[in-house]
């Protein structure tokens, strides 16, 4: 109905019904390790702790509800020149986020296979190598299972093999998506100003051609930039020109009108 829920009955149900399982469970993996532990040898137990570390790679699931914070933030931003950028930043953002989970994923699976297999750490990596080199390693290796381009790490067993394959699959399909998505919001920014762009082409032209004078010619383009801020300030969208205000419940809409015209009111009291 357009109102914020206050209520902790209500707050809890709605907790309830999303991430409370998920929570619940990550919690209850390091206790029941926690127990165990006190009860096993200490070599149980830091395997139970290795695989609880592991489980809390679950947690990352909850960057989902990132989506409810970066439209909040849209719909903050008046400027549909922010906004498209904001949105290319996010993209971008996602892209980066997603390729360091990937990397170090690939990292992390040299640790699950046998000790006597060989992997790509062992081939490509020496005991010398800082931390900070095989993180780049293991991201450059994730950026091109995402682009075209190669390198010279490559799965050496049966598990990396397998997660070479499911990376590869989840970038052909998502990866043509995100560059869709970049290539339309970039596009979208080169529309927004072609009109006004292609009239101060025109201006330009006009000028050069006729031999007008530099001075005049100052003149004219600080007069229709002066015009071009006056004419944005001015021009208001009134209620009327946008249709997705009656959708809102009609309480909603007395806030609109009230925070709208509010300054108004007050500098003409009655």
């Amino acid at each position: 109905k357009g109102l914020v829920e206050m209520r902790p009955a209500k707050i809890a149900i709605h907790y309830f019904k999303g991430w409370f399982v998920l929570d619940m469970s990550l919690v209850s993996v390091d206790w029941g390790f926690i127990i165990m532990g006190l009860g096993q040898q200490a070599s149980a137990f830091r395997a139970g702790k290795t695989m609880s570390r592991g489980m809390h790679v679950l947690r990352l699931l909850r960057i989902v509800k990132m989506h409810s914070v970066v439209s909040d933030i849209m719909e903050r931003i008046r400027s549909e020149y922010l906004r498209t950028l904001f949105q290319i930043l996010c993209l971008v953002f996602f892209i980066v986020i997603v390729n360091h989970i990937s990397a170090c994923i690939w990292y992390g699976i040299t640790y699950l296979a046998p000790p006597e297999d060989n992997n790509w750490v062992k081939q490509f990596l020496r005991e010398s190598d800082t931390l900070s080199y095989r993180y780049a390693t293991s991201l450059h290796w994730s950026l091109t299972q995402f682009t075209p381009a190669g390198m010279e790490v490559y799965a050496r067993n049966e598990l990396e093999r397998i997660y070479s394959v499911c990376v590869l699959l989840f970038a052909l399909i998502t990866f043509s998506s995100f560059v869709s998505s970049i290539t339309n919001l970039m596009n979208h920014l080169r529309n927004m100003n072609a009109q006004r762009l292609e009239q101060q082409k025109k201006l330009r032209l006009y000028l050069h051609q006729h031999g007008i004078g530099s001075m005049l010619v100052n003149r004219v383009w600080h007069y229709l930039h002066h015009r071009e801020v006056i004419n944005s300030v001015k021009i208001r969208t009134k209620e009327a020109d946008v249709p997705l205000l009656t959708l809102l419940p009609a309480s909603m809409r007395a806030e609109l009108r009230f925070e709208a015209f509010s300054n108004d009111l007050k500098a003409h009291p009655f």
